[in-house]
């Protein structure tokens, strides 16, 4: 698990990112996997290695981490 920004300018929102490995799954055959932003749905390349889930972060815990 670690925390990501948004890449969009327009939302720039922090994120929980869990990432989970894909290598067992043929499917993923190589193809980078998205990380999606809870919040704008704008998704990024991962890794073809991970499989990835967001949830967005409690408004407490997003404030707080934004201050740092």
């Amino acid at each position: 698990m670690y925390i990501k920004q948004c890449e969009n300018g327009d939302c720039g929102r922090l994120f929980q990112v869990n990432e989970f490995s894909a290598k067992a799954n043929p499917a993923t055959g190589g193809t980078p996997l998205l990380i999606t932003c809870p919040h704008c749905r704008l998704s990024c390349a991962g890794s073809e290695d991970f499989l990835y889930l967001t949830h967005p972060l409690s408004a407490d815990e997003e404030s707080s981490l934004s201050r740092t």
